[in-house]
C-alpha cells in the first residue's frame, strides 16, 4: 500500500517498445493511457480511465523522467546449421537488423584457438 507503484514490464513488452523508434524514446514521446482497472484506492474506488484518443493527457500522464536505453545488447547464444546454411544469433534485447554486419563475426575452433575464419558476408534471412 502506498502512493507509488514501480514495476518491471515483461521482456516481450520492452522489446516491442524498442522496435518502435518513435515510442517512448524521450520524455516528450512517452505518455500513458489506462483503463479504470489499473488501480483502486483503499476505499475500493477505481482510478478515472484515460483510454481513448478523445481523452486529453494531463501532466501526470506525461513521463516526468526518462532514461535512454544505454545498455548494449549481448549475444545470448548462437547455432550453426551446416545443412541449411544458417547461422542464428540470439540477443538479450531487440536489435536494429539494418545495422547487422556479418563481417564482424569470426568463428574459432576452440576457446584458446588461433584457427579462425572471419565471415566475408552473407544474406540476412
Amino acid at each position: 500500500d502506498g502512493t507509488v507503484v514501480s514495476f518491471e514490464p515483461t521482456v516481450f513488452d520492452l522489446n516491442t517498445i524498442k522496435t518502435d523508434v518513435t515510442l517512448c524514446v524521450k520524455d516528450v514521446s512517452c505518455f500513458v493511457r489506462y483503463t479504470s482497472n489499473l488501480v483502486q484506492d483503499m476505499a475500493n474506488n477505481h482510478i478515472r480511465a484515460v483510454r481513448d484518443r478523445t481523452d486529453r493527457f494531463s501532466a501526470s500522464e506525461h513521463a516526468l523522467s526518462f532514461t535512454d536505453d544505454k545498455v548494449r545488447p549481448n549475444l545470448v547464444s548462437f547455432s550453426l546449421d551446416m545443412d541449411s546454411n544458417n547461422l542464428t544469433l540470439t540477443f538479450d534485447e531487440t536489435i536494429d537488423l539494418s545495422t547487422f554486419q556479418a563481417t564482424a563475426i569470426t568463428l574459432h575452433n576452440g576457446p584458446q584457438s588461433t584457427e579462425s575464419l572471419t565471415l566475408r558476408g552473407g544474406k540476412t534471412l
